[in-house]
């Protein structure tokens, strides 16, 4: 079973981009007003520089390929569920960490650290798969 590579980078493009969005306007309206109650939590800041990454190389391959499906190319059924398991590895991620601090399991520290943990971890498994899946082709 073959997949449209382009097709499938589209999609994941889609989902990192909104789903990058939505957590950065929820970590710095959480954690990086000046309001915030604990100055010590650094996540908002910890997030932006790998999100920025992501979002700018979605958006330079969509201005490249005009966001049209052109290619011919295929990847296999091998990538499509690493992908899957890598989007809601992270996604998953990115929600259990907050929440663990908000209900009061973790203290500042302990949050900073599973962010940069998932952010490096996962985030470069990303970078890799992101090289090859946001081609011009």
């Amino acid at each position: 079973m073959e997949f449209n590579k382009q097709l499938c980078a589209s999609i994941l493009g889609i989902s990192m981009v909104v789903a990058h969005i939505v957590l950065l306007w929820y970590l710095w309206t959480v954690f990086g007003s000046v309001e915030a109650e604990n100055k010590s939590v650094y996540v908002a800041e910890i997030a932006t520089p790998l999100t920025g990454a992501f979002a700018l190389t979605v958006v330079k391959w969509v201005i490249d390929t005009q966001g049209k499906i052109t290619s011919k190319k295929t990847v296999g059924v091998t990538l499509v569920i690493i992908l899957i398991l890598l989007t809601f590895a992270l996604y998953g991620a990115l929600i259990y960490g907050p929440h663990q601090y908000q209900i009061g399991s973790w203290q500042p520290d302990d949050l900073n650290r599973f962010f940069v943990f998932v952010e490096t971890g996962i985030g470069g498994m990303f970078g890799l798969l992101f090289n090859d899946m946001f081609d011009k082709e």
